[in-house]
This record gives structure tokens, C-alpha cells and sequence, in this order.
């Protein structure tokens, strides 16, 4: 294999090392894309797949979506998950016109 470059599952010296001092598995990336909210409906597109509060992904239950981020719990441990600055789109019903969808970026 090229420099930098391993085939799947394998791991380096320094992976290795980190299992033995205690380190149980690598932390997942979460990439929060979309978040829509209208109403009582709240969704988040997170790493491709659409996700409701309660869902559960990647371990996590995902406690409360709200406007620019989604917070996930497992047992005591909390993590913030920001929208993806870059690619991220939030939606929200006006409240001016129930038909029209505000969009940002």
C-alpha cells in the first residue's frame, strides 16, 4: 500500500497502543447537515440519515434539536452537535405565513 494509506481494519502502532492504555473504540463524527422545525416537528439530517429527537444513532439518543444545533446524551456523557457551517441548511415555519418555509444558511 501507498505511504498513508492502510487497508480496512487494520491498525498503526499508535491505535494499538491507545487500546492497551484504556481507550475502548475511536469517538464517531457527527456532521449535522440539515435542521428542519415546524411546529412541534423538529428533524435533523445528521451524517446523511434523518433523525428525530428520541432516535437513537451511533450509541447516542438524540435529546433536543433546536435552531443551529442537535444535542446527543449516552448515560451521563453530553455532546453539542453544531450544523455544519460549510454545507448546513436550517428551516423553520414563519410564523407571518404558515405556508412559507424560512431558509438559512
Amino acid at each position: 500500500m501507498p505511504a498513508g494509506i492502510q487497508k480496512k481494519g487494520a491498525q498503526t502502532g499508535k491505535e494499538t497502543a491507545g487500546l492497551e492504555n484504556g481507550v475502548k473504540e475511536p469517538v464517531e463524527v457527527f456532521r449535522v447537515t440539515t435542521i428542519l422545525i415546524s411546529g412541534r416537528t423538529k428533524i435533523a439530517a445528521i451524517n446523511g440519515r434523518i433523525m428525530r429527537e428520541g432516535d437513537q444513532l451511533g450509541g447516542y439518543r438524540i435529546r433536543e434539536i433546536s435552531e443551529g444545533q442537535v444535542t446527543l446524551s449516552k448515560g451521563k456523557e453530553k455532546m453539542i452537535l453544531n450544523m455544519d457551517p460549510d454545507r448546513g441548511y436550517f428551516f423553520k415555519k414563519l410564523k407571518t405565513d404558515p405556508q412559507v418555509m424560512g431558509l438559512s444558511k
